[in-house]
């Protein structure tokens, strides 16, 4: 009977031991391992939810792309059957050639008086401004 005393006891030791060894090392192990099963998992849920998003957001620029083509389709159709516009000069005046136009044009362009004070007063408008812009540009830096 002793024997089976001293079995008992060693016996206990054992599943002591072992208890301790799996609740310390064993149950911490897989605990970390479903801990990174479930990481991968909320991450492949993740992308799903991403490739869903974008799959929706194709599926509307598609739908969008057809409406427009179709539209320009109509426009096309339309302009076609239309009749062609051409552009026509409007006519010359009596006694007034193409030639004599031209001159006119181009002396009225070149003896037009220059209004300095004004191209004074744009130039100087235009150089505040440009100074009001780059005070912003280095106020925000």
């Amino acid at each position: 009977m002793a024997q089976v005393d001293w079995d008992m006891k060693e016996v206990e030791r054992l599943v002591t031991q072992h208890s301790a060894h799996f609740n310390k090392e064993a149950k911490q192990a897989w605990k970390k391992q479903w801990e990174r099963d479930l990481q991968f998992v909320v991450a492949e849920q993740k992308v799903l939810k991403d490739q869903e998003a974008t799959s929706d957001e194709i599926e509307d620029d598609y739908t969008e792309l057809t409406e427009a083509l179709d539209a320009l389709g109509r426009q096309l159709k339309a302009n076609e059957s239309a009749a062609p516009r051409e552009f026509v000069a409007p006519e010359l005046p009596e006694g007034v050639s193409a030639s004599d136009l031209r001159k006119t044009i181009l002396s009225q362009i070149t003896t037009r008086k220059v209004d300095t004070e004004k191209r004074l007063k744009a130039a100087q408008a235009n150089e505040a401004q440009r100074l009001e812009d780059l005070k912003q540009r280095t106020v925000w830096r």
